[in-house]
């Protein structure tokens, strides 16, 4: 099978047409490779989905990393999640103990994006993206960013663990990531939350109309006029 990553509804037609058989819509919040779109994920994936839902699978990537988010992706038409930075902070990942603990100590501004003016990516800053950065600024042409980068810079900050040199790809669902847990533990807790959120919402819809419009005024959601 052939699956495709989208930034936006009309690559994601193209792809279609092209034969992939899987798209993958990924929101801006999703680390490394972004799209000049800059479409979040609840933006993108209703729109992939009218787009060619019909047609083959609709994956959701960006921003999910618990139960809440699988079950959100769900609720906007896709059929499956990609997740990629909580998995990179698992045991069996063979991302480098430096960019695990990384991981563990940022939070979610701190994955952001830059070179948004060629490919944006989504990383953790350090002194390789400030450089680049400061390449931009002077005025400084693809081919030169491109020069100065050189090749391997991922794997130099991700699998080589140099923080300071190398590209640390990563989202902005780092911040909710807090410990380093088996790939079985993640699944683990990923289903369990998803089942206790489709189960609070199953039962929030079979609840009387008034006693969900008591509970919305109770918690302050709907003001009256004077």
């Amino acid at each position: 099978s052939v699956m495709h990553m989208v930034n936006t509804p009309e690559e994601a037609l193209r792809a279609r047409d092209s034969g992939c058989d899987v798209v993958i819509a990924q929101g801006t919040e999703g680390g490394g490779d972004n799209g000049p779109a800059e479409l979040t994920t609840m933006t993108l994936l209703p729109q992939v989905v009218d787009a060619v839902g019909g047609d083959i699978p609709v994956v959701a990537s960006g921003g999910i990393a618990n139960g809440r988010g699988i079950a959100a992706a769900m609720a906007l038409g896709a059929e499956g999640v990609h997740m990629c930075t909580r998995f990179s902070a698992t045991k069996e990942s063979s991302a480098h103990p430096n960019y695990k603990d990384m991981l563990l100590r940022s939070e979610s501004v701190d994955a952001q994006l830059y070179m948004r003016g060629s490919t944006p990516v989504r990383v953790l800053r350090n002194k390789f993206s400030k450089e680049v950065e400061a390449l931009i600024e002077a005025g400084a042409s693809f081919p030169d960013i491109r020069r100065h980068a050189g090749e391997g810079r991922t794997r130099l900050g991700v699998y080589l663990g140099d923080l300071e040199r190398g590209e640390l790809d990563c989202g902005q669902t780092v911040g909710m990531i807090h410990e380093v847990a088996t790939a079985e533990e993640v699944i683990d807790q990923l289903a369990s939350e998803y089942a206790e959120v489709v189960k609070g919402i199953s039962a929030n819809l079979e609840a009387p109309i008034s006693e969900k419009a008591e509970e919305v005024v109770a918690h302050g959601f709907i003001r009256t006029r004077a």
